[in-house]
């Protein structure tokens, strides 16, 4: 086990590597002050089946994984070679890393999910979670990083391009905060939002 600099989270070396590629190849992964709430946060919690969106190179998944060593965790990412680079760093872990569109991959799953992390498009998380909401049940967890879309959600004289993804989001917290749902946003990072279905 390795202490991870500007973090109280002890790392098994595993995820420990997958965090310290990640970083040298500019990949994003979840600020060290996010995983060290996650971190806390998941150890509360009796998960069986995880759905992760955006794998990245799979330090999220691996997060996951050291915390629930017994569930089913799948991971989906769009992108060729992320998805190799994943299935490679993650192949001792037991995660299901699924090359897909997350919105055809979740149309097409059957499997319940406990715990849905939402770590893609920040423009699709409306879409994601209402495409989902049959495979959650009272109790599930949606864990969503980077609501503030650095500085978007809430920003004022938002660029054009960017209105699309404001909107979106804007429509994803309204929805999180309707009376289907609990919900907080940590300040923390990006913007942190977890929300449990009632």
């Amino acid at each position: 086990m390795n202490k991870v600099s500007r973090t109280s989270v002890t790392l098994d070396n595993e995820v420990l590597n997958i965090k310290e590629i990640s970083l040298r190849d500019h990949i994003p992964i979840i600020e060290d002050e996010v995983l060290d709430f996650l971190t806390f946060y998941l150890r509360h919690l009796d998960v069986k089946n995880i759905l992760e969106i955006g794998t990245g190179y799979g330090f999220s998944a691996a997060i996951f994984r050291q915390s629930f060593p017994s569930a089913t965790i799948t991971t989906v990412e769009r992108k060729e070679k992320n998805v190799l680079i994943a299935q490679k760093l993650l192949r001792e872990m037991d995660v299901n890393v699924i090359h897909m569109d997350a919105s055809d991959y979740i149309a097409s799953r059957t499997e319940p999910i406990d715990l849905l992390f939402l770590d893609g498009a920040k423009s699709h998380y409306m879409e994601l979670l209402d495409k989902a909401s049959h495979l959650l049940s009272k109790g599930s967890i949606i864990i969503s990083d980077n609501i503030y879309a650095r500085g978007i959600t809430f920003g004022d004289n938002v660029p054009k391009r960017h209105r699309t993804i404001r909107r979106n989001m804007n429509a994803f917290i309204e929805e999180i905060f309707s009376d289907k749902y609990e919900s907080y946003i940590i300040p923390i990072g990006d913007g942190l939002a977890i929300t449990r279905m009632k």
